[in-house]
């Protein structure tokens, strides 16, 4: 397990959900199911790795699911397992979520006194595992806090340098970190509006890639306002783009 660790002050820390994302089109015979791995944070870890940046993943996982990632990952607990997410177009159908795992003794151990660039965590496996960022040494703290049932009770927003909020997600954090991604429609920071130059349609993914550009943009040394900004012409080009997340990914390589 000690092979995933590695000394390094560029390498990026994501904590949260892995779900099997399953998406339906159509109905009746003429319907479609595509199926593949999803959540917050997997997508957020998939597009910092495909920007060439160092990330380690940290999520529940069954038998097999990590086979092929581009990027290193741990399980939180052994045990743990993924989620799964049933949706068409942006309407949820049915949420299976993953486990809500204690952090294993030996994990904490493993990362007590590690440096990171960045550490970016949702709550998607529950809050406990926050309790990793206490043990780590990090330049920059983001919270995704999602899905809002774990917002009950929660505190130490203090910890984090920013909190990435979805509109409709009601948080109470210090004006100058809370940053309210408003999906197609951009994004709020300080009262601010900044909108895309064209808006598109809401997609499932976009606020993930929001937040993957936004922290890429910390670390290449922009501003909050500057690296927001291109997360919102970013993110808004795939809310524009005829395809899943990893497509978009894709074509971003190429450019």
């Amino acid at each position: 397990m000690t092979d995933f660790i590695e000394p390094s002050e560029n390498r990026i820390l994501v904590i949260g959900g892995y779900l099997q994302d399953i998406e339906i089109t159509g109905s009746g015979h003429t319907a479609s199911v595509i199926s593949r791995p999803g959540g917050s944070a997997y997508n957020v870890a998939m597009c910092l790795s495909s920007m060439g940046l160092d990330v380690l993943f940290l999520s529940c996982f069954g038998p097999g699911n990590r086979v092929g990632y581009a990027f290193d990952s741990l399980p939180v607990q052994s045990g743990c397992q993924r989620g799964i997410f049933l949706y068409r177009g942006t309407e949820v159908l049915a949420v299976q979520r993953p486990s809500r795992p204690a952090v294993s003794g030996a994990l904490r151990r493993l990362l007590e006194g590690e440096k990171f660039a960045l550490a970016y965590t949702t709550l998607e496996i529950g809050a406990e595992p926050l309790n990793l960022l206490d043990a780590i040494d990090s330049r920059y703290r983001i919270l995704d806090p999602s899905p809002g049932i774990e917002l009950k009770n929660l505190s130490g927003f203090e910890k984090f340098d920013y909190v990435l909020a979805n509109d409709h997600t009601r948080v109470i954090a210090c004006e100058s970190k809370l940053i309210i991604k408003a999906g197609a429609k951009g994004a709020i920071h300080r009262g601010v509006i900044h909108s895309p130059p064209v808006p598109g349609a809401d997609k499932f993914g976009s606020g993930d890639l929001f937040g993957a550009v936004f922290s890429s943009g910390l670390l290449q040394g922009l501003t909050a306002e500057e690296a927001l900004k291109v997360a919102v012409l970013e993110s808004s080009k795939y809310c524009l783009f005829d395809g899943s997340l990893a497509d978009y990914l894709f074509q971003m390589k190429k450019r």
